[in-house]
Parts: structure tokens; C-alpha cells; sequence
């Protein structure tokens, strides 16, 4: 009968037949075997083979006699029973380098912040994709490009350009979109005749243009152009075109709708369209006007 008091249970039979000294809802459930009663509320083991984590009532796993944790918390090296740290594995196996969640095989660090193999040298070997060189990018190994410093994997992709391509992008921070963490290449600014005569950047087809201080995607389609575009709009708020179709004036930034132009913020839903060509407030900005002692016009004109 089951050990457990109040229970008329008869007691659970592992395997081989042996009787636990607990019936089936009673009984640990350990994977290595135990014969003390089920905890309540755990997931049915004990109280000694319950995971340690402030919590979990999970059972802890049954790889070495020292385990601790459930497989949930406990280091997924074999034979480790301490604690994960940030992801699979505890700080002892873990990769040193901060906020890596990657196994620390190479010197306790994994394989793409292994530290460059040149004597003396702490820095991290240069990665290229999924190729991890033996070399940091200071002490690279690689042969240069003919007439420029710097080999293909470091030089500018900009062409012309010897300078050393920035960070996890292709070309330098001459040549690269002046967005943080933007890597694209900066878009040529396409100019008007008269800005022309001030010269640019690099030359294109014999003319000199300029490169905006953004890619494609973060500049103003407006010719010449520095800013970036306002915010679900492809030019910036100076340079706005108003939304009513085939308008091309810019924007009235002061106006009740900022994304009108003047004239069909005066004409749209509740506009007052244009005064009296008499009237003092001729655009309709409240200044009054009209035949002296007879009042205000009241006829709208086109001018």
C-alpha cells in the first residue's frame, strides 16, 4: 500500500516489478529513481531532486550525480552542472566577449571573437561572413589591391576611394549614409544649372556632383538637397509637395493641414477661399478691409 498517510493506494511498480513505497500519484518520478514522496505542486519529483532556480518547480536533469538545475537552467556542457548565464551555457563556458551568448571554445571565447593570432595582439580576428580570418583587421594578412594600402576585404568599395571601409559596411564614412547604422552608399544630389557653377564632389560624365550626406532612401528628392525626408514623405518639410494630385507647390507648414499647399488650405474642406480683390484681407488672413463705412465684402473673387 502506498506510504503516503490518508492514501488506500496500492504502490507503483517500476520496470523490473519493484514496488515504490508510494502509489503512482505519490511516487518521485526522478529519472535516476527515488522512493520519497512527490512534492506538491512540483512536476512530479521531490523536494531534493526539484531544480534549485528560485521558482522552477521543474525536476533537475540526471547527467551527473551534482546536477542542480532542470534542463532548462543547467549548463548545456556535458558533465557541467552550474548555471546558464545569458544563454545555453554558464560564465566559465561561455564566450568572454560581453553580451556573446556563444560557446567559449578557443581560450574561453568562441570562434568568431577568437583573438588574433599575431603574438602580443588582444584584438579579435576579422570576420568575414561566416569566415573567420586567423588575423584582426589591423595585423591583416591579405594581399593589398595594386596602387592602394589596403586589401579587398578593407578598402572603400566606393571606387577611386583608398580610404578603409567602415565597420560592417562596404565603404568608408566618406562614402557611407550619415544615418547610424546605415551602411548603403551616399546618393549623388542631382543639381540645378546655377548650383552647378559651386562644383562637387566626384565627377560624373564631366560633371562634377556632389554626394548628398545620405543614401537613397534617407535623402530629399529635391535637387540639391542636404536634409532628410520628413516622416512618411520623400522629401523633408521644406521641400514638401502638396498631396491634392497634380499640385505642385510646397507645403504650408503654418497651416491647419501641413501637408497642403497655401492656396488649397484656403479652398479645402472649410476654407474661405479667396476675398474681394477690394478687401484689405484679400487671402483671407482676418485682417478686415472692404468699402470704407459700408463693411466687409462679401463676394469671393478669382484673381
Amino acid at each position: 500500500m502506498c506510504a503516503t498517510g490518508g492514501c488506500r493506494r496500492f504502490a507503483h511498480l517500476n520496470d523490473q516489478g519493484v514496488p515504490s513505497r508510494h502509489c503512482g500519484v505519490h511516487f518521485c518520478r526522478f529519472e535516476g529513481g527515488c522512493d520519497a514522496e512527490r512534492a506538491p505542486g512540483t512536476e512530479d519529483v521531490c523536494v531534493a531532486h526539484v531544480c534549485e532556480e528560485a521558482g522552477c518547480m521543474r525536476p533537475r536533469t540526471h547527467r551527473t550525480e551534482r546536477s542542480r538545475y532542470c534542463k532548462n537552467h543547467e549548463c548545456e556542457i556535458r558533465d557541467c552542472w552550474h548555471r546558464r548565464w545569458l544563454g545555453e551555457f554558464c560564465p566559465r563556458h561561455q564566450c568572454a566577449r560581453l553580451g556573446c551568448e556563444l560557446k567559449g571554445e578557443f581560450e574561453h571565447y568562441c570562434a568568431k571573437h577568437r583573438v588574433c593570432a599575431t603574438p602580443g595582439c588582444d584584438r579579435f580576428r576579422f570576420v568575414d561572413g561566416e569566415n573567420v580570418k586567423e588575423m584582426c583587421e589591423e595585423h591583416c594578412d591579405a594581399r593589398v589591391i595594386d596602387g592602394a594600402p589596403l586589401c579587398v576585404n578593407h578598402i572603400c568599395a566606393h571606387r577611386t576611394c583608398n580610404n578603409e571601409r567602415y565597420q560592417f559596411g562596404e565603404h568608408c564614412a566618406d562614402h557611407k549614409c550619415a544615418v547610424i547604422g546605415c551602411p548603403q552608399l551616399r546618393v549623388r544630389m542631382v543639381l540645378s544649372q546655377t548650383m552647378m557653377l559651386f562644383g562637387g564632389a566626384d565627377m560624373v560624365g564631366g560633371i562634377n556632383w556632389p554626394l548628398s550626406p545620405y543614401c537613397r532612401a534617407h535623402a530629399c528628392c529635391q535637387e540639391g538637397c542636404t536634409e532628410r525626408p520628413a516622416e512618411n514623405s520623400s522629401f523633408c518639410q521644406a521641400h514638401a509637395k502638396c498631396r491634392r494630385p497634380g499640385c505642385t507647390n510646397g507645403v504650408d507648414s503654418r497651416a491647419p493641414d501641413p501637408t497642403l499647399c497655401e492656396e488649397h488650405n484656403r479652398n479645402g474642406p472649410g476654407g474661405t477661399g479667396r476675398r474681394g480683390v477690394l478687401n484689405h484681407d484679400a487671402f483671407g488672413y482676418g485682417g478686415g478691409g472692404g468699402w470704407p463705412d459700408l463693411g466687409s465684402w462679401g463676394v469671393n473673387a478669382a484673381l
